[in-house]
């Protein structure tokens, strides 16, 4: 087993990646021809090899993509990676999936399933890096979109769900002297200020709320507090001129038919991450990636079409990636 100095990763909704079938071909969402597929998959690849040429991260989640879609990748770019599904109910379902590189010690682990929420919920995806020295755990989560109340309720189950994993995984083997420490990743679908992170995840803004030593009642509500990265991806990025400056983004998701940015894929992560003791989150290589071929091509994510054989876009969503610092 390779004994990994650094962790990378990288999070990214890649939209609507169906793989081809003549049956579904004039469904939405779905690609009506083989062509259409190999473009948008080709695409992703390019997308990839623009951001890390030919050393791709460890820990790769991607969200909204078939089965079929994810094997065809894993065949065109990532056959030395393990593949971890979440069990859909059928091979038309889009999914989360996540890629782990083989032989550097990561596992995968039973995917979360959050109770009283509507059957398509997707599961959170669960894999481990436990080594001599550390021992971390990763959630990928999509959770459940639209702006309505009843998905707001399901939202704040599937959170209850992850509160509940990160206290579990970080109180078990008190007795362990290798640090323990969790990441949440993925597209919340919701903005680092809804109230579900702080009310259900005790998730904060700030670092010292996340570091600060444990409460007395901490015990009785299962609560871990966990910082979320994500506050630090709202807004500009640059300021104001006179002159044309460098184009900016002001969140991970660009919704076209309302012109309105979310930062909608985020990171959290306990505290000790966050100390200066590795492991450790370099929070300097915590990006939103539009710095890459494909995603510069416009100022805002655009999702994928293709006409008359011209493939342009490839999702409304930018990817973030990560680095974690070991020993």
């Amino acid at each position: 087993m390779l004994m990994l100095r650094e962790l990378r990763f990288i999070w990214w909704n890649v939209c609507d990646f169906a793989h081809f079938d003549p049956a579904m071909a004039e469904r939405d969402r779905w690609p009506s021809s083989h062509a259409m597929f190999q473009e948008k998959l080709r695409r992703i690849d390019q997308t990839l090899t623009g951001l890390y040429g030919d050393n791709l991260p460890e820990l790769i989640g991607l969200c909204e993509m078939t089965r079929e879609a994810a094997k065809a990748l894993r065949i065109r770019r990532l056959h030395e990676y393990e593949v971890i599904f979440s069990k859909p109910r059928g091979p038309d379902e889009f999914q989360i999936v996540v890629f782990m590189k083989s032989n550097v010690g990561l596992r995968r682990k039973p995917p979360l399933f959050a109770e009283d929420v509507p059957k398509f919920t997707r599961p959170m995806l669960i894999a481990e890096l436990l080594r001599n020295d550390c021992h971390l755990r990763f959630a990928f989560c999509h959770w459940p979109a639209f702006e309505e109340p009843v998905s707001d309720e399901h939202r704040g189950r599937v959170a209850s769900t992850l509160r509940r994993d990160v206290y579990k995984f970080m109180k078990s083997d008190q007795g362990t002297i290798y640090p323990k420490e969790y990441l949440a990743l993925g597209d919340f679908n919701i903005e680092p200020f809804n109230p579900i992170f702080e009310m259900k995840l005790y998730a904060s803004r700030d670092r010292d709320r996340a570091r600060q030593k444990p409460h007395y009642t901490d015990e009785d509500v299962g609560r871990v507090r966990l910082y979320n990265c994500g506050w630090r991806h709202l807004g500009e990025e640059h300021p104001h001129r006179m002159e044309p400056g460098p184009v900016g983004r002001t969140g991970t998701y660009f919704q076209a038919s309302t012109r309105i940015w979310r930062t909608f894929d985020q990171l959290l992560v306990t505290g000790g991450l966050l100390t200066g003791k590795r492991p450790a989150l370099d929070e300097t290589q915590l990006l939103v990636r539009s710095n890459s071929g494909i995603l510069e091509e416009v100022s805002t994510p655009r999702k994928f079409e293709f006409v008359n054989g011209v493939g342009t876009g490839i999702s409304d969503h930018f990817p973030i990636s990560g680095t974690l610092l070991l020993s």
